[in-house]
């Protein structure tokens, strides 16, 4: 039985994944376990870079660009991935499309910021 997980479209969100050995991939597909994407590695100025340093340092255009625009594809185990981004024990979070959070804030409208305790 085969198992995927949908991807949102490029021109709606990106998605990232990144590898014990801090290779970070733009997610493009999921599928029995596997991710498939673009190494986005090349673009980072210093070996602890995540996906959020990136999106600051470049923007989501540039990123969304570097995905469309034939950087190296790879597939990689879902095992082999480690936590997105590096987080320290409290920050912030951003709530768009999550109903449950809001709910849970008792916000409405969106998007919210809500504090994120690791």
């Amino acid at each position: 039985m085969s198992h995927s997980i949908q991807i949102a479209p490029l021109n709606e969100a990106l998605t990232f994944a990144r590898t014990e050995g801090g290779r970070i991939i733009a997610v493009t597909s999921y599928e029995d376990g596997q991710i498939s994407g673009v190494d986005l590695s090349y673009l980072k100025t210093r070996p602890e870079d995540d996906p959020i340093d990136l999106m600051v340092s470049l923007g989501p255009a540039s990123l969304t660009s570097a995905v469309k625009g034939g950087a190296e594809a790879v597939q990689c185990l879902a095992t082999e991935l480690v936590q997105p981004v590096n987080l320290t024990n409290a920050h912030i979070a951003v709530g768009t499309n999550y109903k449950e959070h809001a709910e849970e804030s008792a916000v409405t409208g969106s998007p919210f910021l809500f504090p994120k305790l690791v």
